[in-house]
């Protein structure tokens, strides 16, 4: 009974990561084939005002480099109107204060201060929403730097199609090369900008607003109910209400803002569990009217997928779990299961490789020869197996809790002269304990099966080991 219940969970690890697979490549294939449609759009916009939202919550490293990107600007087809809205509680406020106090620049900047963080990011961009009248409104966090050409780049697409309610532009990386955490984590950004956005947005199927870096109407966020706070990623729930209410949405990975990256794994794991935990609540208040609505069968299954796509990580913990327990099967099932193994290891782990590399190609960053460019690649497949504890528990108290405290993502900056950093919870210290003792398991399995000759099993151990230690171990040693 327990062999076939192994078995059975087995089974369903590897038919889900082979499912999530074959529809990573499947994005990859339409990206590939259409990529050439990513055109600078020609029409020039209309004369318009424009309204910049920037909330920040202490900001202290990041805040000035981000005025003066967005101070310089250049906006020809009317004003910018550039809102600070701060719900800081350290020295941030009045870098700010001093900043507009000497700026000469062609712009307006309006500092907006909240005594209390009602709604957190999502309550200060509806309350500053709610005091302007500008049409439409760019948004970026305060780590962004947008080039100054960036509004000229992204306006004519609204010029297009008088229904068109949001542009996202890409995220590029300031410190991507600070150290190997940030330049895997470029890489895993960089594959779900340049393929997984453009790959639904070339199937004409819903994507999302990433916070930051994009351009929205304001008919389109009235319209669509507003910023909502009842999640934490509010930009991910509102996208799916608007795309719902028949506004469009485009997509352009050739126009980019600068950003930065977690550069410690605690930060890292902060930023994900977030993201991973508001994408399940979101899930779960939009997929039932996503599959209510008139939308095309095509539109409700990316959108399923994409809002479910994190369930991946709980294939990838349970796969984990009982690769050692199921290692005695193979032989006995006249190597079915090794077969299987490797069919999920080349559709899943080795797919995820060349998604990754085709991601450097198009931003002309790939050199096959380059050992940091395969060290890198690798390096973003062994985080994401390393971060499956973590996001598995962030799914659950997404789809079954009511919490939607938002927490931060500390920012160092250029100078680092604020020390902020994240203090897991006692609970999320105990899971970071857990991914510990699972590359410890882990490497236990693969030693195993080296011993049993049980080759097919052999690379799932070894990425399984390096990625629950890499970051177990690393964010122990943040907390220490």
């Amino acid at each position: 009974m327990i062999s076939i219940l192994l078995a059975t969970l087995h089974g369903v690890a590897l038919l889900g990561l082979f499912l999530l697979g074959i529809h990573r490549s499947h994005l990859l294939w339409t990206f590939e084939r259409n990529q050439h449609a990513f055109q600078p759009p020609v029409p020039l916009p209309p004369t318009t005002d424009i309204l910049i939202q920037i909330p920040i919550y202490n900001e202290a490293n990041v805040i000035l480099d981000c005025l003066r990107s967005v101070g310089e600007l250049k906006w020809d087809y009317g004003q910018i109107q550039i809102q600070v809205l701060d719900d800081s509680t350290d020295h941030t406020s009045s870098l700010v204060t001093d900043f507009i106090a000497a700026y000469k620049g062609a712009h307006v900047f309006v500092h907006r201060q909240r005594t209390e963080r009602v709604g957190y990011k999502a309550g200060a961009l509806s309350q500053g929403l709610a005091e302007t009248i500008e049409p439409f409104i760019a948004i970026f966090d305060a780590d962004f730097q947008p080039h100054a050409s960036f509004l000229h780049q992204l306006m004519p697409h609204f010029s297009e199609q008088p229904d068109i309610g949001m542009v996202q532009a890409r995220w590029s990386h300031l410190n991507r090369n600070e150290n190997a955490l940030t330049q895997s984590s470029a890489i895993v950004l960089d594959g779900h900008f340049v393929i997984e956005h453009s790959g639904r947005f070339l199937q004409d199927c819903f994507f999302n607003f990433n916070g930051t870096a994009g351009i929205w109407r304001r008919q389109c966020i009235v319209e669509a109910g507003g910023w909502q706070w009842n999640t934490i990623t509010e930009d991910l729930d509102l996208s799916y209400r608007a795309q719902l209410k028949g506004w469009k949405f485009t997509y352009t990975p050739i126009v980019s803002a600068d950003a930065e990256i977690p550069s410690t794994m605690s930060g890292l794991v902060a930023q994900q569990f977030r993201w991973a935990k508001g994408t399940s609540q979101v899930a779960k208040k939009i997929l039932p009217s996503l599959w209510a609505s008139h939308e095309s069968f095509k539109r409700k299954r990316e959108g399923t997928v994409h809002l479910l796509a994190n369930l991946g990580y709980w294939m990838t913990l349970l796969l984990s779990i009982v690769l050692p327990f199921t290692s005695y099967l193979r032989w006995s099932l006249h190597g079915v299961w090794g077969l299987l193994d490797l069919g999920v290891f080349l559709s899943s782990f080795v797919a995820l490789l060349i998604f990754h590399q085709r991601s450097q190609a198009f931003l002309d960053r790939w050199n096959f020869w380059s050992w940091t460019h395969w060290r890198s690649v690798i390096g973003a497949l062994i985080i994401g197996v390393g971060l499956a504890p973590s996001q598995s528990v962030a799914l659950i108290e997404g789809f079954l809790g009511t919490d939607v405290t938002f927490e931060r993502t500390p920012k160092s900056g250029a100078s680092n002269h604020t020390r902020y950093t994240v203090n897991p919870s006692q609970r999320r210290y105990r899971i970071v304990q857990v991914t510990f003792l699972l590359g410890v398991y882990s490497l236990g399995g693969l030693a195993w099966s080296i011993l049993q000759h049980n080759w097919a099993s052999i690379p799932f151990q070894f990425i399984f080991s390096v990625g629950y230690l890499w970051v177990g171990l690393d964010v122990l040693r943040d907390a220490a």
